[in-house]
């Protein structure tokens, strides 16, 4: 298998994780996907629905938190001593999440069909190997609409807002 297949095949294997969560109650869990400024790491930050924003279904309010930060390159990937290569299954990732972060877990029970619904059409792309992306320091700016992938433009509408309302303060 080569790096990049590597790569796919991590980054679906920790997608379906989330799902699995999402499909034992932790609706309000969302994917903050993106892209590292080299563009050789996928991110695959992890954040309750109330740290995203309302204007991007999404992207983080809060860098700092409530939050875990992942990446995955071609050597594997993975969160905080998770590597997502030492996991069999997405079930058993999505319980060394559980285990791992509680406290983020438990700000994600809860319900959120709308995203569900989403997020569960977003991984049928991904499964063809299209990763989503909601941040890339070497984009263009997206068309609004849709949610980009990391080899472009995509025709998946973008995810339900979260509930983190927006600073004041104009983006640097």
């Amino acid at each position: 298998m080569s790096e990049g297949e590597a790569s796919i095949q991590a980054a679906i294997k920790i997608m379906q994780a989330i799902h699995e969560l999402h499909n034992r109650g932790y609706e309000r869990l969302r994917l903050a996907p993106g892209m590292s400024p080299s563009g050789c790491n996928w991110r695959c930050t992890l954040a309750p629905k109330s740290n995203i924003k309302a204007s991007h279904g999404a992207m983080l309010a809060d860098f700092d938190g409530p939050v875990i930060h992942g990446s995955i390159n071609g050597e594997g990937g993975g969160y905080n001593g998770i590597e997502f290569s030492e996991f069999d299954s997405p079930s058993l990732l999505a319980d060394a999440i559980s285990l791992a972060f509680p406290e983020l877990i438990e700000l994600s029970r809860g319900e959120d069909t709308e995203y569900v619904q989403w997020y569960s059409q977003m991984l049928q792309y991904a499964q063809r190997g299209l990763m989503p992306i909601a941040y890339a320091d070497w984009y263009e700016k997206p068309d609004p609409r849709f949610m980009p992938f990391w080899n472009g433009e995509s025709d998946l509408p973008m995810p339900p807002p979260g509930e983190a309302q927006e600073s004041e303060e104009p983006d640097a």
